[in-house]
């Protein structure tokens, strides 16, 4: 992964996060919250393991 994607990488997760808090804090929040948590937890870990392999 280069750092440009990297960086793409940690903007999406970052934009999935915010709306899944705006969804929260909707009077009739439902499952599709989960579903951009999940995104992003899916993303920051591929992140992770990019940033994991540049250290080693």
């Amino acid at each position: 992964m280069t750092r440009d994607e990297m960086q793409s990488e940690a903007l999406t997760i970052k934009c999935l996060l915010n709306a899944a808090m705006a969804m929260r804090n909707a009077p009739d929040p439902n499952d599709e919250t989960i579903l951009l948590i999940e995104m992003a937890h899916q993303r920051a870990a591929k992140l992770n393991t990019a940033l994991d392999a540049i250290n080693d």
